[in-house]
């Protein structure tokens, strides 16, 4: 009987830390909203179907469940919707939260940060065993920021830390099936990289010239608000990215960490370049 559910599991990283535990022959339970949407997984895994809002499909997707991948999402309704996930958890007897997060949850003014941090303090504060993954930019986000081999950011010459989310998912699978995570939260970065040096290694994987633009922060608050972006993920990139642009951003120059948690290097950004060149339009 699966003892782990993993949430998200259609999403980027529940996908992962349910494609590992099975790779691993753990046998998992994965909470999608639609069923059609469920990885392929070749193992023992059993589905259950429905969201973080339905009590009731929650406590048909918990029992029997001893520790949850607890996957999370940038918007402020995540809060009130983590809460009605702690709630049922408990009733059921799960003992162990392994939650994504972010790093920079001490950041009260930047939404995001101020809504992971909110979910934080909320989890500590449930009474279940808990471990924060606290990753800073994953790499796989470029896959979206680059738009016909152009990379269109206002943030200057600013360094940012990068993370690859098959890192990010490792420690969270550490966490589930090892003792001993309980309480930690994990800071996760494997290097700093400008948004230059970003694209500089994007065109040498992909056999491409994929240039780096700083465009003005007026210009890109204008094509977010043209894409319809709400208006809180709108303020947390401007003001992160302001941050960066002035170097007062926490992941400026930082060092592997991953590595103190796995035991080994985490992945480098050229590695994450080569692996994924294709979802670039480049050569594999």
């Amino acid at each position: 009987m699966s003892q782990i559910l993993v949430t998200g599991a259609s999403g980027l990283f529940g996908g992962e830390v349910a494609r590992q535990l099975v790779a691993n022959n753990i046998p998992i339970r994965i909470l999608v909203r639609d069923p059609a949407r469920a990885p392929a997984l070749d193992g023992a895994v059993e589905i259950a179907v429905g969201d973080y809002r339905d009590s009731d499909a929650l406590t048909e997707a918990l029992s029997g469940i001893e520790k949850i991948f607890l996957a999370s999402y940038d918007q402020a309704e995540a809060v009130e919707h983590q809460a009605n996930v702690l709630s049922v958890a408990r009733q059921c007897g799960v003992q162990h939260v392994v939650r994504l997060s972010s790093d920079g949850t001490e950041d009260d003014h930047i939404p995001i940060f101020r809504w992971h941090g909110l979910c934080e303090r909320q989890l500590e504060d449930s009474g279940l065993a808990f471990t924060h993954l606290k990753p800073q930019w994953i790499m796989q986000n470029f896959e979206s920021f680059v738009v016909d081999d152009k990379l269109r950011l206002p943030t200057g010459d600013g360094r940012i830390g990068l993370v690859d989310h098959r890192d990010v998912a490792s420690v969270g699978v550490k966490a589930l099936t090892e003792p001993g995570h309980e309480g930690k939260a994990y800071m996760l970065t494997t290097e700093s990289l400008s948004h230059a040096q970003v694209a500089e290694q994007l065109s040498e994987a992909t056999g491409r010239a994929i240039n780096y633009i700083n465009i003005p922060p007026d210009t890109y608050q204008q094509e977010l608000e043209a894409a319809e972006w709400d208006k809180g993920s709108i303020d947390s990139l401007i003001g992160l990215f302001a941050e960066i642009r002035a170097g007062q951003n926490t992941d400026t120059n930082v060092a592997d960490t991953v590595i103190d948690v796995l035991g080994r290097p985490g992945i480098r950004f050229s590695q994450y370049a080569r692996d994924y060149a294709s979802n670039f339009g480049g050569n594999a």
